[in-house]
Order: structure tokens, then sequence, then C-alpha cells
């Protein structure tokens, strides 16, 4: 409570056109978000794994359809960042019989990543999906 307000000019930053592409997505977010047209990206659960479905505009809207190791991968990333060696651990804990390779965890992680699912940063994978089903 020792101040509230600051003047202070700081010196040797970055070029404020350097920020123009950031400021031109964040408007576009912002226009999307105003219009009825608001873009989704969600999560179900089945039987048999799960389904995320995308809306990312009217010509960009799907499923994918993920099942076994790979599903368990995405849904054990949602809560927090998880590096892959966690996620192996976890995959190796609760499921009998199964002992992923590190790498191969990874590189499913990367294909959610360049699938836009996921997102990645220092070797720790955040999935993006939202639940539409989470009392399943």
């Amino acid at each position: 409570k020792a101040a509230y307000f600051f003047d202070y000019e700081m010196g040797d930053t970055v070029a404020q056109s350097a920020h123009a592409d950031a400021h031109a997505h964040i408007e576009e977010w912002r226009k999307t978000w105003r219009s009825g047209e608001r873009h989704t990206l969600t999560y179900r659960k089945t039987a048999g794994g799960i389904l995320i479905d995308f809306n990312w505009g009217r010509d960009r809207q799907g499923t994918y359809s993920i099942s076994g190791a790979n599903a368990l991968i995405y849904e054990f990333c949602i809560d927090t960042i998880r590096t892959p060696a966690q996620v192996a651990e976890h995959l190796r804990n609760t499921c009998d019989g199964l002992d992923p390779d590190i790498d191969d965890v990874r590189g499913a992680m990367n294909e959610f990543c360049r699938a836009r699912l996921m997102l990645a940063e220092d070797d720790k994978y955040l999935s993006l999906a939202l639940p539409s089903n989470p009392n399943w």
C-alpha cells in the first residue's frame, strides 16, 4: 500500500512495432469473440477414448478420435503441464503391461501440438481442450 501510481520510462526496450503481429492477433480474437461465431475446442470422453471437437471458423471444424495410450496422454495433461517423463511414468503406474518410451510419448505430444490441440514450452505440455462432459 506504499504506492498506487508509478511514473517511469524504461530504457533499452523493444520498439512498439515489434508487437504489431501480437496486437493484430489479439484484435482478431476479440472480433471473433464478440461475433456469434466463437471458436471452441472441447473434448468428450467415450468408452474407447476421447473425441476432440474443434471449431476454428466455418471452414475449419471437425473431430479428432483418439484412443488407447494417446487418449490417456492427452487426458493426463488437461489439468496441469506435464513433461514426457511424467506422462510415461503415469502410464507405467496406471496401465498394466504398458512401458512407453519417453521419445514415443514426446512424439505423440508433439503431434497434438502440430494439430493445435496441445501447447508446449521447454518440454512441458498442456492439453488445450475443455471437457464437454466432465462427469462421464
